[in-house]
């Protein structure tokens, strides 16, 4: 994802400044009410989502997050984004208490099976990636924990088996199964 630019910056400023202003009660100023409106209307444009977009990267790295993308049926995604937010959790909560759970060993994913290899050019219609960012430390210990177990499991746990393997646990799969 870009980094932010020095307008994204400039605008993200004087949105917190306004914000922080009129959260104490307080007016905006005559003199910053032009560069406050030009804010809104630009985060409220076709560019702000990219705008955000960028502006997130600052917060993951500002959280000490990572970002975990894991491929998946894009049905499978859809269902376990539906599921998160009926249940009002969010997925890189869910994500950083698999993680949490598997480096205490009250989790441990059964081995993924493979997926039956599609036809050339219609995976890649149907597949699509569900990012999650669990906390970076918490990533950091169960990738080397899933190492270091490789031998004894017979295979390697690895982040995106880890927390898929909890989410649908926790929230089934859309056929109504809850195996992973």
């Amino acid at each position: 994802m870009a980094r932010p630019t020095p307008k994204d910056l400039e605008t993200k400023a004087i949105l917190e400044d306004a914000a922080a202003k009129l959260s104490a009660g307080k007016p905006i100023a005559k003199a910053d009410a032009p560069a406050v409106a030009d804010a809104i209307y630009l985060v409220l444009s076709p560019k702000g989502m990219p705008l955000i977009g960028r502006l997130q990267t600052l917060r993951t790295e500002d959280a000490g997050t990572t970002n975990v993308a894991i491929r998946m049926p894009i049905v499978l995604r859809e269902h376990l984004k539906a599921q998160a937010a009926a249940a009002h959790e969010t997925l890189s909560d869910d994500a950083a208490d698999a993680l949490r759970q598997f480096i205490d060993g009250t989790f441990l994913p059964e081995k993924p099976r493979r997926a039956a290899r599609s036809a050339p050019g219609t995976a890649a219609a149907t597949s699509g990636n569900l990012n999650v960012t669990p906390p970076a430390d918490l990533a950091k210990q169960a990738a080397e924990l899933g190492r270091a177990r490789s031998d004894e499991l017979g295979w390697t746990p690895r982040l995106p088996s880890i927390i898929t393997a909890y989410l649908v646990g926790k929230y089934g799969r859309p056929d109504g199964s809850g195996t992973a």
